[in-house]
């Protein structure tokens, strides 16, 4: 937060100022059980990343700053994926709850390591989400799988929350494109992370269709580079800015918020 985040919207900033344009930024901030155990109140990550925002001087973003849980519990004294669908609707509903308690009112949601279930959706639907963007479209990662899951914007079904349906909230999946990795023996579809050296992302990008495109970077990840356990698909901190060029190639661009 101190030292990946700044680094990251400064870069995002001064490449807004030279496109003269605004660049919109949804911040993810961590907020469930584990974070409250860890951190003394579930809200912690909120606001340590809302001190942080006040000590940069940026001109060109619109931040909005909305809810990731790791829906985790304690289970035999280490934590756990919670696979239980009461566990998963307590976890959701207290911790919606103390965050709007805390003065937090997110609208947007994004499940940690892209795990859902009908449950999950439910609760969601329930506690007022408007936007949630999980869905790991063309993958199946054990725990919850994405494989026929629409690319583009869709209102899930209640009970097959991978096909369309009766859902209020809308599901915003993940931008995915073909990368063959230097250790990979064919493409593999991954979600389009700005960190990753455009020579892997250029062409999916390209050749991307619908209405949206969805990226991800995670603060922690600039700090990785240069250090020997550097993923082999990270570029260098200047590809940040380069892949967002390469989306601005595509005409026309709107840059927005998740909520909007």
């Amino acid at each position: 937060l101190k030292v990946g985040m700044p680094e990251i919207l400064l870069a995002i900033d001064g490449l807004a100022l030279r496109l003269n344009t605004q660049i919109a930024v949804t911040i993810f901030c961590r907020a469930d059980w584990q974070i409250e155990a860890v951190m003394g109140e579930v809200s912690g990550v909120f606001k340590k990343t809302q001190d942080v925002l006040k000590s940069l001087d940026l001109k060109n973003i619109q931040i909005g700053l909305e809810w990731h849980p790791h829906l985790y519990e304690k289970q035999n004294g280490k934590w756990a994926l919670s696979v239980n669908k009461y566990a998963q609707e307590k976890q959701l509903l207290d911790i919606y709850a103390k965050l709007n308690n805390a003065g937090f009112d997110v609208k947007c949601s994004r499940i940690g390591e892209c795990f859902f279930s009908p449950t999950i959706l439910k609760t969601l639907n329930a506690i007022g989400i408007i936007f949630d963007s999980t869905a790991f479209s063309g993958r199946d990662i054990g725990h919850t799988n994405w494989t026929n899951t629409p690319t583009y914007p869709y209102k899930p079904s209640l009970e097959d929350f991978t096909t369309h349906g009766d859902s209020k909230l809308f599901e915003i999946p993940f931008t995915m494109i073909p990368i063959k990795a230097p250790y990979d023996q064919i493409k593999t579809l991954r979600y389009f992370n700005l960190i990753f050296d455009t020579f892997f992302t250029k062409e999916g990008i390209k050749n991307h269709h619908g209405p949206a495109i969805v990226t991800i970077l995670h603060p922690y990840e600039i700090l990785t580079l240069g250090n020997e356990n550097t993923h082999q698909l990270f570029g260098n901190i200047s590809s940040i800015t380069e892949n967002i060029k390469l989306i601005y190639q595509l005409q026309p661009i709107q840059s927005i918020l998740l909520r909007d």
